[in-house]
């Protein structure tokens, strides 16, 4: 199945292979995302984005930060008001782990809880897009070695942005949301790794779900926005590119 072979080329999903065979020590979950961003232009728990620097808009400059969530705020996550998205959540990640993956009812649901748990935590650090604050406000300009003294080395953005970028980075940069970042490197010392894998995998494969029961015409939409949205990120890439290698 292709989906398994996409899995195995970024590390394997733990869920995906016999209980007790996957391997925590030959996984890193930051080149790993970082290999993603780089092929497929995902934002899995961190984003990458190039837009206009603030003080000189004739240059470009990476951003680094808080990413965007399904269920997109912190409220959607945590409020009481809300549990009924979060189960339809949870049912749909385990109805689509059962229905692409062949996975059993009973793993699925398991696998599904762990996913949103994981990336209920990751919103505990989010700033909604919704509040006053503009990107400007919350966005440091950092060199790779400042960011990796603030977060005592848990997040080796070098590393990170070398392989997204395809090329070594040498310049600075912007992080925002910087409450995010935090939260993160304290989730991670956490979470059993099984389950980081698991819900970078499955970040990664929900993109190639396909029904193929859908009509031509519905097929033919959904490919059109996942290649407007895959083009955007290479487009970005060649921008940065070409503006970092003058």
């Amino acid at each position: 199945m292709k989906l398994y072979e996409i899995a195995v080329e970024f590390g394997q999903m733990p869920v995906l292979i016999p209980e007790g065979t996957w391997e925590a020590s030959k996984f890193d979950w930051l080149p790993t995302i970082a290999r993603i961003q780089n092929k497929y232009g995902l934002d899995i728990i961190l984003q990458l984005g190039v837009r206009e620097d603030f003080v000189n808009k004739t240059i470009n400059k990476i951003f680094i930060g808080q990413p965007k969530l399904e269920l997109q705020s912190k409220a959607m996550y945590k409020s009481p008001a809300t549990k009924w998205h979060r189960d339809k959540y949870k049912e749909k990640i385990s109805e689509a782990l059962q229905k692409h993956l062949d996975i059993n009812e009973k793993v699925a649901e398991r696998t599904a809880h762990e996913i949103l748990y994981f990336e209920s935590r990751l919103a505990d650090g989010m700033t909604d897009r919704r509040s006053a604050k503009t990107l400007k406000s919350m966005a440091v300009l950092r060199t790779v070695d400042e960011m990796y003294s603030v977060y005592e080395g848990k997040l080796d953005i070098q590393t990170y942005l070398n392989i997204s970028l395809g090329q070594e980075f040498n310049a600075t940069f912007y992080e925002y949301h910087m409450e995010y970042q935090k939260n993160l490197v304290q989730l991670l010392k956490e979470m059993a790794m099984e389950q980081v894998a698991n819900y970078i995998m499955y970040q990664l494969l929900k993109t190639f779900f396909i029904d193929y029961k859908e009509t031509n015409r519905a097929k033919k939409k959904l490919c059109l926005n996942k290649t407007k949205h895959f083009f955007a990120k290479v487009l970005d890439n060649m921008i940065f590119r070409k503006f970092n290698n003058k």
